[in-house]
């Protein structure tokens, strides 16, 4: 009997052991950082929306082939990665469509319907299409 028991307390104690260690990732320390990074990154990216449209606007409608100082539209400094420091990627499609895109830690598939439009988890990007 006494045997039994002990067999069935280091099952336990391995079971709770991967288990701690399969959430880790999730709940752990670096969890937190991983979030506020992201966040950071989805305002920043935000901001070069707002970028190239504003350059679109002055430039009678067509989107620039890269995101560059404008009078008309200023930026205090141009964002780069939280995490990296590396640039985000902008991409011109054709006259109307863009795409800008982060390098995200933490899975976005849940963001709120009105951060969402337009956005690709698996890519990290958002596109976006000038209005007519």
């Amino acid at each position: 009997m006494r045997s039994n028991r002990t067999v069935l307390i280091v099952l336990a104690a391995l079971c709770l052991s991967a288990a701690g260690f399969a959430l880790w990732p999730i709940f752990g320390p670096d969890a937190a950082a991983m979030a506020r990074r992201d966040d950071l990154r989805l305002g920043d990216l935000r901001q070069l929306e707002s970028r190239v449209e504003c350059i679109a606007h002055f430039d009678d409608g067509t989107l620039p082939s890269a995101i560059t100082p404008n009078e008309n539209c200023p930026a205090t400094s141009e964002p780069t990665d939280p995490g990296t420091g590396a640039p985000y990627t902008y991409t011109r499609i054709d006259a109307k469509t863009y795409q800008i895109c982060g390098a995200f830690e933490t899975d976005l598939g849940a963001l709120p319907p009105f951060m969402s439009l337009g956005f690709d988890p698996a890519s990290g990007c958002f596109s976006y299409t000038l209005p007519d």
